[in-house]
């Protein structure tokens, strides 16, 4: 038993060194990777070709210029042509028939109960008692309204305040 516990602390030891030498070169590779990361991105670009060339001399002309070669591009109208338009190229080539079906028939076999293992003995069918009428349903004292009214509702002045219900 001594030996087992011996094996798996071995074990565990080992695999938490392999665990912090990878992770240890993991963070060696990653170290300029934020760094990278801010320098490639195009937000540095946009804000130097937004930033005021007059009241800032620090731009330097090749961030400012990168967006002055825009062009507006436009695409050529499409035609609508005649096979466009012509109902015989579209799904004519699909014929759909309805089905129809011949009603099923109830054969002997179906109606044999030896044939499925006195499985008809699991459907017996249940009926109810039919419900009677006890004194304790007629007993009026049961049933009484208790006469509490409910008072009319008043207004109040929030219901009315137009600070509270501005759209």
């Amino acid at each position: 038993m001594k030996t087992k516990n011996n094996v798996q602390q071995t074990i565990l030891k080992s695999m938490a060194v392999v665990f912090s030498v990878a992770l240890i070169s993991l963070t060696v590779n990653a170290q300029d990777f934020w760094q990278a990361i801010y320098e490639n991105n195009g937000f540095k670009d946009i804000a130097m070709a937004m930033v005021d060339v007059n009241t800032e001399n620090t731009v330097e002309s090749t961030n400012t210029d990168m967006f002055s070669n825009y062009k507006e591009e436009t695409e050529e109208s499409l035609e609508i042509e005649n096979w466009m338009m012509d109902e015989n190229s579209f799904g004519t080539f699909v014929t759909m028939e309805t089905e129809n079906e011949n009603p099923l028939e109830l054969e002997g076999w179906m109606t044999n109960d030896s044939y499925f293992n006195n499985a008809s003995e699991m459907f017996i069918e249940e009926t109810e008692n039919e419900l009677e009428i006890e004194d304790w349903m007629l007993n009026e004292n049961l049933f009484k309204a208790s006469g509490e009214v409910e008072s009319a509702l008043e207004l109040e002045n929030w219901m009315l305040s137009e600070n509270i219900w501005k759209v």
